[in-house]
């Protein structure tokens, strides 16, 4: 079953369980107002996300809050699979646009992305992708090592000596 009507502009935002969930919420809602249009902010709590820290949660809620404060229906969905219940979701409530983030890092092993899932599976539904703010943690600093040249080198030949008796 396809989006119908006007429910080409309606817009369902997909809250994740990483950072950046309130540029994702504040997107959405500029877009909602773009253009004119209802909004839905769902979180899909998988049996993989049951074990989430407490912090993480608050920060959840705390979206789905700012999402419901700005003029999103708002819904907390328990599926196994995130991209059956933000499909079933968005052809339930004819939602036609559906937002999502992205992070900058991909992990090498992982197979199919999220958005590419949805994509596969949905193409009568427009995806949009937000770019989240992904900072990576300042390096902590170092002091400087007070050993001499001697004294590294001493080490590095005592770690060789190690591996080639084992």
């Amino acid at each position: 079953r396809g989006v119908y009507g006007t429910g080409r502009a309606a817009i369902l935002l997909c809250i994740g369980h990483g950072s950046g969930n309130e540029k994702l919420v504040r997107t959405a809602a500029r877009l909602a107002a773009k253009f004119g249009s209802v909004w839905h902010a769902v979180y899909v709590e998988t049996p993989q996300l049951h074990g989430l820290p407490e912090n993480q949660r608050r920060a959840i809620l705390s979206a789905l809050r700012l999402a419901q404060e700005l003029g999103a229906a708002t819904a907390t969905l328990s599926e196994p699979q995130e991209d059956n219940a933000i499909l079933r979701y968005a052809r339930e409530h004819n939602l036609g646009k559906i937002v999502i983030g992205r992070r900058q890092h991909r992990r090498w092993f992982s197979r199919e992305s999220f958005a590419d899932r949805l994509a596969r599976r949905a193409p009568d539904l427009d995806l949009v992708i937000v770019a989240l703010d992904d900072k990576p943690a300042p390096l902590p600093n170092r002091t400087p090592d007070a050993r001499t040249f001697g004294d590294k080198w001493r080490i590095q030949i005592r770690g060789c000596l190690v591996a080639v008796v084992l």
